[in-house]
């Protein structure tokens, strides 16, 4: 692209720069180009660029029907602007043009709002009445000539289809405000501001709110309705999904039949979530909903009633994990009165279900929403993924009977409660063992995070809609998730074939994957997993095959035991001698240790010469841990005074002093702490009790520290297969993706490792013969490998025979005797994910081919739905009848349209592929080839990397506790059980 640019600045620049100037033919051939008189002085800007000149009468005549054409004459220096009424046009309404017996002039400062610019016109109404018939209203007849009036009585301002169509679209692609965009109409109509100010901000405000409500009733055949707007019902505005299950429209006649293993085929999968950033200040403007209810907002009326009643309800988070929204949720913010909205919508699809918005005053109030949102679901079956599934679930059919009956779902509904697959990595391993969409039957590869899609469009409409009043936002809001409802349709065609021919990759390799890793265990193992994988589904409670086997002790279950120690101790009067406990010093002496530990780690491989900011950086968190050292300082002699001795040896008595100036001024990493197990046997000797906890906690620290070096090394496995299975070739990019992420595991293994063998250390010490001696052995670096055999393993046997690394055998204080079992129960976690993702994919390929049948199928019975429509009108004139018959055809035309695209954009793949279904054979036939040929439409341009890759939801545990932090707007780019 820059040769490219270059090559134009030297070459082609000087070329077309000159004829921006020209005149055209304004100077050689002033004659007017229709009578061909010498008055030919104007030019139109908008028929053709440089059109030819001509005279005010021949101008005029050839404006008649295009009266908002820009004109300029030629004053004999340059082009000067003029109006079209000052050459003498007048625009002549309800005949087409043509001129009226019996006009009636319009009001003589009548402007034009247009997509050039701003026009004042001279219009002359109809008034041709008879005795049968009268004129039509002014309003009538403007609307017919396209132009909207800002009025109903006496209108002296309209503005045109052509230029609501067009804010229309551009608001709903870039969230441009009407604000902007009436100004820049403004300044390509008068850029210097030099005529007389024209003010008609409120009235365009007005009219497009009018213009788009009646175009939401047109697009959903309301007019063709005898009820009319009146009869609209509730969400009847919104764009229904076309690939979603939808009995009696898209499914066939014996859905309800099929054997259990294909009634997962007919699930809604549902997705809801709370957005903070969409709230709404309060204004006290008083305002109401042109259409209550018909969008994707509920009924505001009787969800103020619900509101009313249980806004005094926080939210409880019973999740073992801290959550943003719970917190957020129970927050008011002053000077707004709604706090947010809360979203559902299907998570395949993401598509904004019809009533599935509402707006949080203070609190989620999701039940409302939800339950609003699945009215019309007739599906045995829903899955519903929330971010916090797991609290929200709890008593759900209990809150369900206090609200409405058509609000409730039936009790022979199948409710699965999951949470989106990168929001469960913020949850406790319980939640992602029980509620990960990787392991729930019949979801397929649903992640469920397509709503945070959804707020990265709407976020941008926030500081206009804030600004609005109730009703105003509402539309707002309802016709922007139509517009984002409307191109997700139309992106189907794409999505659906990038759906499957993954899942036709991915079937594949990982079903050979499960069945090559289950070969290496015996019959009679894979037995009892299968058996226990079989019991989990059908009844959670059961235990569960994806937790893996927790060996250890962790430092954080001996610390809850000492400090409830030091509570019985203070409750029998035995007086700590500081207000901290000996639990706690001993604690934040592991922790200083810990952060030692890893700034030795950090200096140690920055060994090369440190840039001037690297080695501020490093400065300061030495400076940081001095501080730290000698704000504890105080607290180690109150329990341990006989290190005393030994830290004015250290520090020649610089540490007893608060004068933060005198630390120690060496490498903060490097100073002695002098705990208990650091100190000579003589003075260890005086400090019995203290030493004990240490070694308590030293075993723990041990043991969590091996843990740490398993899964690590079942991190790098996991990561060594998805290379294999997902990265081909040599490509720079994924290659050196997989090669930093595996120095990143490589360099937490080594820390762990570093951690147990200070911790063995400390044991040692405390304890020289122990029963540890046989669970903590020394670990060298060739023992850290596994687990089975790997290609960086350090001790590969060239006769081809394995031997397992010890660190694999300890979970039972190294009973040798069960180091087979215990291995298999090691690997029997994922043994389970790798069944899930061979299931999952195999489910996701079944989906993805109903999801087309049924998006073909539900656009032809919207054909047909169209075609009857119009022909529903009884009691309106023929004109109208005519108009509205032609409208319905032509909706019904571009539902097949649309469904004939999808086939000719899946049939190749599908036929490839093999798949032979019946509405494949159809669209292929001879019938239909015919009609497939004479279209060509393009696709519709979605995202280079969607949802599915971004969040693809693994269900690895390989997650970074010591890396960044992410505050939930960002996914990981790799899934590494994918």
């Amino acid at each position: 692209r820059a040769i490219k640019l270059w090559h134009w600045k030297n070459t082609y620049r000087p070329l077309p720069f000159f004829p921006l100037y020209a005149l055209g033919d304004a100077l050689h051939n002033p004659d007017c180009v229709t009578c061909h008189t010498k008055a030919a002085k104007f030019r139109c800007m908008d028929c053709m660029p440089r059109s030819p000149l001509r005279c005010p009468k021949c101008f005029i005549n050839a404006h008649i029907e295009n009266p908002l054409h820009r004109v300029e004459e030629w004053n004999g220096t340059f082009f000067e602007k003029r109006r079209l009424c000052d050459l003498g046009l007048r625009i002549q309404l309800g005949h087409g043009g043509r001129p009226c017996p019996c006009p009636t002039p319009g009001p003589s400062d009548f402007v034009v709002f247009h997509v050039n610019g701003v026009h004042q016109v001279e219009i002359n109404f109809c008034d041709c009445s008879t005795s049968n018939t009268t004129a039509p209203h002014p309003c009538i007849q403007l609307l017919r000539m396209g132009w909207f009036p800002a009025s109903s009585e006496r209108p002296k301002t309209v503005f045109t289809f052509d230029l609501l169509r067009l804010f229309h679209q551009i608001t709903l692609q870039g969230k441009t405000t009407l604000y902007d965009f009436y100004n820049a109409i403004l300044h390509i109509t008068d850029g210097l501001q030099l005529g007389k100010a024209i003010d008609r901000y409120s009235e365009f405000n007005h009219v497009f709110r009018l213009w788009r409500h009646l175009e939401s009733l047109k697009h959903a055949g309301r007019g063709h309705d005898p009820s009319g707007a009146a009869g609209t019902s509730e969400g009847e505005l919104v764009i229904e999904c076309p690939a979603c299950p939808h009995p009696g429209k898209n499914l066939p006649d014996d859905w309800e039949d099929v054997g259990p293993k294909d009634r997962f085929l007919y699930t809604f999968y549902f997705s809801f979530d709370a957005n903070f950033k969409l709230k709404q200040k309060d204004r006290g403007i008083k305002d109401f909903d042109l259409g209550p209810g018909w969008g994707c907002f509920v009924e505001n009326t009787r969800y103020e009633k619900h509101v009313a009643l249980h806004v005094d309800e926080p939210e409880i988070n019973s999740c073992g994990s801290d959550h943003n929204a719970v917190t957020r949720a129970n927050m008011a913010i002053p000077g707004y009165i709604v706090n947010g909205v809360g979203l559902g919508l299907c998570s395949r699809h993401s598509l904004v279900r019809r009533n599935g918005v509402v707006d949080l005053p203070k609190g989620e109030n999701m039940d409302f929403m939800a339950l609003s949102a699945l009215r019309g679901v007739q599906v045995p079956r829903i899955v519903v993924s929330y971010d916090v599934g797991c609290i929200w679930c709890k008593k759900l059919r209990e809150r369900m009977v206090t609200y409405p009956d058509e609000m409730q779902l039936a009790d022979d509904v199948e409710i699965e409660i999951g949470i989106p697959s990168w929001h469960v990595k913020g949850h406790g391993p319980h939640c992602q063992e029980n509620y990960s969409l990787n392991y729930i039957p019949g979801v397929g590869r649903t992640c469920g995070e397509d709503v945070e899609i959804t707020w990265s469009q709407t976020n941008a409409l926030a500081p206009s809609t804030r600004e609005m009043g109730p009703g105003a936002r509402r539309e707002t809001l309802n016709d922007h998730w139509n517009g984002w409802n409307l191109r997700k349709v139309i992106g189907f065609r794409p999505l659906f074939l990038k759906r499957f021919k993954d899942a036709c990759v991915m079937r594949k390799k990982h079903r050979d994957a499960f069945e090559t890793f289950s070969k290496t265990f015996k019959a009679t193992t894979i037995a009892l997993w299968t058996k226990m994988v079989e019991d989990w589904i059908k009844d959670r409670t059961k235990p569960s095959p994806y937790e893996e086997p927790k060996n250890t002790t962790t430092l954080q279950d001996v610390r809850l035991e000492l400090t409830k120690e030091d509570a019985e101790d203070a409750s029998n009067g035995i007086a700590a001698p500081h207000e901290s406990s000996m639990t706690e010093f001993l604690t934040k002496g592991l922790e200083l240790e810990e952060q030692q530990r890893s700034l030795r780690y950090d200096v140690a491989q920055n060994k090369s010469k440190l840039s001037a900011k690297q080695a501020a950086d490093l400065q300061e968190k030495r400076n940081a841990l001095s501080n730290r050292i000698q704000q504890w300082r105080p607290l180690q002699l109150a329990y341990t005074p006989a290190v005393a001795p030994l830290l004015l040896k250290e520090q020649s008595a610089v540490l007893l002093s608060s004068d933060t100036a005198l630390v120690h001024e060496g490498k903060a990493e490097e100073v002695p702490l002098l705990l208990p197990s650091a100190v000579p046997p003589s003075i260890r000797s005086t400090m019995t009790t203290i030493a004990a906890k240490e070694l308590r906690l030293r075993k723990a620290q041990a043991e969590e520290a091996l843990e740490d070096v398993r899964r690590g090394r079942r991190m790098v496995t996991g990561l060594t297969q998805f290379k294999k299975l997902n990265i081909c070739g040599a490509g720079n990019k994924p290659n050196t993706r997989m090669r930093t992420l595996y120095k990143r595991l490589q360099r937490r293994i080594q820390r762990a490792a570093n951690r147990y063998c200070d911790a063995r250390k400390a044991v040692q010490q405390l304890e020289p013969v122990g029963t540890w001696c046989d669970k903590f052995r020394k670990l060298e670096q060739c023992d850290i490998r596994g687990p089975g055999k790997q290609p960086d393993d350090p001790l590969l046997m060239p006769n081809g025979r394995h031997e397992q690394s010890w660190i694999w055998s300890v979970g039972r204080h190294g009973a040798k005797d069960d180091t087979e079992e215990e291995f298999d129960e090691i690997m029997r976690a994922e043994w389970a994910k790798m069944r899930a993702r061979r299931d999952r994919w195999e489910e996701e390929y079944r989906l993805v081919l109903e999801e087309m049948r049924r998006t073909i199928a539900y656009l032809e019975w919207k054909a047909m739905w169209w075609r009857g429509q119009g022909w529903q009108r009884k009691d309106v004139d023929e004109v109208t009848r005519v108009g509205l018959r032609a409208y319905a055809e032509r909706q019904a035309w571009m539902m097949e349209l649309l469904a004939y695209s999808c086939a000719m954009k899946w049939i190749p793949t599908l036929s490839a592929e093999g798949v032979s279904l019946e509405w494949v054979d159809r669209y292929r036939s001879e019938t239909f080839r015919g009609k497939l040929n004479t279209f060509d439409v393009g696709d519709a341009q979605i995202p280079t990397h969607d949802l599915e890759e971004v969040a693809g939801g693994d269900d690895e545990d390989i997650s970074d506790p010591e890396g960044t932090e992410n505050d939930g707007d960002e996914f990981d780019s790799y899934d590494f059980d994918d």
